[in-house]
């Protein structure tokens, strides 16, 4: 019998209900890469973080003990971080059975200590600045095959990094909070996260690829002090289809989110 390996991202949440349905009913067995609860989507089994704080582990450690695929899977992804992307890799790898090198276990451990703010050097934070810049050249469901392509490989990384991806800009601090205004390579991979209760990292230009491949604002907030469930569950009763972990979570990926950065500062104000 033929393996298959199906991505599907979420651009419109109630098009990706019907074709999960559809998908369930052709056999496949539906596996989330972080997909939020809050967008209600029919998963069989769902990739996300385990444990708190020091025991905090990235969806993509996870995805490597995972062994619940079959010949016919269909993996869902709605947030493009590298955290997410790795997932669909190693999972691609597994449903076809490929082992792993050392060197490939080394390049899913610099996405799980990014992912969970753990320490990267600087050669390091260049390789994912390049893995940023490769994948702003792509379309939305093509960004998990960059990654895929990098971790077995096949993707060479050198040369100029464009630093539009990767430049940042402080906006503002509200006492413990600080504001960045950030095109690519996210606030969350440096030191002075740790240094505030809340990092909210603003990239006023994102590009949303649904349907209409409109650009907007999209917010994503961090933090390593602070577990982030009661912010999420917050932020949805203003704008539904917030999510992530308890260390970063993200407006909806499906559009630009309709929130004021005021908004949020005021709901972070009052997380104790």
């Amino acid at each position: 019998m033929k393996r298959k390996f199906l991505t599907h991202v979420v651009v419109d949440v109630e098009k990706s209900k019907e074709k999960i349905k559809e998908l369930k009913s052709k056999g496949f067995i539906i596996v989330g890469a972080e997909i939020p609860d809050s967008l209600g989507l029919d998963l069989d089994y769902n990739i996300g973080h385990t444990g708190e704080g020091a025991k905090n582990i990235p969806a993509c450690v996870n995805a490597f003990e995972f062994r619940k695929l079959t010949f016919f899977n269909a993996i869902i992804v709605a947030k493009p971080d590298l955290d997410a992307l790795m997932v669909v890799a190693i999972l691609r790898k597994i449903a076809y059975k490929q082992p792993f090198t050392i060197g490939e276990l080394l390049k899913i451990d610099l996405i799980a200590r990014q992912d969970i703010n753990r320490r990267v050097t600087s050669q390091e934070q260049e390789t994912l600045a390049q893995i940023f810049s490769e994948l702003s050249k792509v379309k939305f469901y093509e960004k998990w095959y960059i990654v895929y392509k990098w971790l077995v490989g096949d993707l060479e990384l050198g040369g100029s990094v464009s630093y539009k991806n990767t430049r940042q800009i402080i906006l503002e601090k509200y006492k413990d909070i600080l504001v960045v205004l950030t095109f690519g390579l996210g606030a969350f991979t440096y030191p002075f996260l740790n240094a505030h209760k809340f990092v909210v990292a603003l990239n006023p230009d994102y590009y949303f690829m649904n349907n209409n491949r409109v650009r907007g604002r999209r917010y994503c907030i961090g933090s390593s002090q602070v577990n982030l469930k009661k912010v999420e569950e917050e932020l949805n009763k203003l704008e539904l289809g917030f999510g992530g972990h308890e260390a970063i979570i993200c407006s909806p990926a499906t559009g630009p989110s309709k929130l004021e950065l005021v908004d949020i500062i005021n709901v972070l104000k009052n997380i104790e």
